[in-house]
């Protein structure tokens, strides 16, 4: 065997032997840690210390359950829609015109301007055409304030808005019943028909009880101790001044005094004034013959006062979050 092949032998054993001692060292010195793992670390000079053990800790958050975060968000929202209430309770007791001002600027405003801002035009396309119906009406009130039959042709124009809301309300519900039944996948098309009458027919409400205050100067003879100096004239209705021909109804009060139906439902229920516009006698509203949409109205009042506080809270808490967002961006 050459010179060579010896020395390239005892090299390798040489480097055998190295080997073979660091790894006793190794096995003497190290240790295992809890999880099984052999930690050790090299110096310099490659030689190795007294071993380290690493313990490496781990936090996992557990995120909270859909249910709690819900509940929580109920919470909130009540507490939050009892405040609210409240404020508008006692605003309405303290000063109630400035109460009803805002109320209605609210219901008027804040539903077509949402929805604007949301993308979707089809509501307020037929807002702007109602909205313009209630200017017209407001202008020619206000053009002739003493037009005998101002108030028996504007309670005449609501009675008809009034049918169609109510009618169109049935038919909401009617059809959001049946889609939950049958096919679900239409179910938000019947719901937004419902929403859609509901926020029309509580529109045309707040709109008349907004504006009866004003209308009710527009009635035809009023004093404060009645007609002066003229006999009971039963050919002749005291309010629009219009003879009896047949073709109107006519409604005779307790007092004995007879007066358009139309034209006394306006003076009483339009205009609130509960007394005969000749005598002065009280008359109670229930004596008055009712309608179908008066009666219509009371089945559908909580589902429309519902609608009419949701569109005000919903209001309020939407300032409420966007001040939160930027107090929060602020800081």
């Amino acid at each position: 065997m050459s010179q060579d092949k010896v020395g390239d032998l005892d090299e390798m054993d040489q480097m055998m032997n190295s080997h073979d001692k660091e790894m006793e060292f190794f096995a003497e010195s190290s240790e295992i840690d809890e999880e099984g793992e052999i930690s050790y670390i090299a110096n310099r000079n490659n030689t190795f210390d007294h071993p380290r053990v690493y313990r490496q800790v781990i936090i996992i958050e557990r995120s909270q359950p859909v249910e709690e975060i819900m509940l929580r968000w109920l919470i909130s929202v009540a507490v939050y829609a009892f405040i609210i209430q409240t404020i508008f309770a006692m605003w309405k007791r303290l000063n109630r015109k400035t109460h009803d001002i805002c109320v209605f600027l609210i219901l008027l405003l804040f539903p077509p301007g949402f929805l604007v801002y949301a993308g979707s035009y089809f509501l307020p396309g037929i807002w702007a055409g109602f909205v313009g119906f209630i200017l017209i009406s407001c202008f020619k009130m206000l053009k002739s304030q003493h037009d005998k039959d101002a108030m028996r042709r504007i309670y005449a124009i609501f009675k008809k808005l009034f049918i169609i809301s109510n009618s169109g309300i049935f038919v909401g519900q009617a059809l959001t019943f049946i889609t939950f039944y049958v096919s679900i996948r239409y179910l938000m098309h019947s719901l937004s028909v419902l929403l859609f009458f509901v926020y029309f027919g509580l529109l045309s409400r707040e709109t008349i009880f907004f504006l009866s205050e004003t209308m009710a100067v527009s009635t035809g003879f009023y004093s404060k101790e009645g007609v002066p100096g003229k006999g009971n004239n039963n050919s002749l209705c005291m309010i629009c001044t219009k003879r009896f021909d047949g073709v109107e109804k006519i409604h005779t009060l307790g007092c004995g005094h007879s007066f358009h139906e139309d034209c006394i439902k306006g003076w009483c229920l339009l205009g609130k004034k509960l007394f005969c516009p000749y005598c002065k006698s009280k008359v109670v509203s229930s004596t008055l013959p009712p309608e179908l949409w008066h009666k219509a109205e009371v089945w559908f009042y909580p589902l429309i006062n519902t609608m009419r506080s949701f569109i005000i809270i919903t209001l309020m808490l939407t300032g409420i979050v966007l001040y939160k967002i930027r107090y929060q961006n602020g800081q």
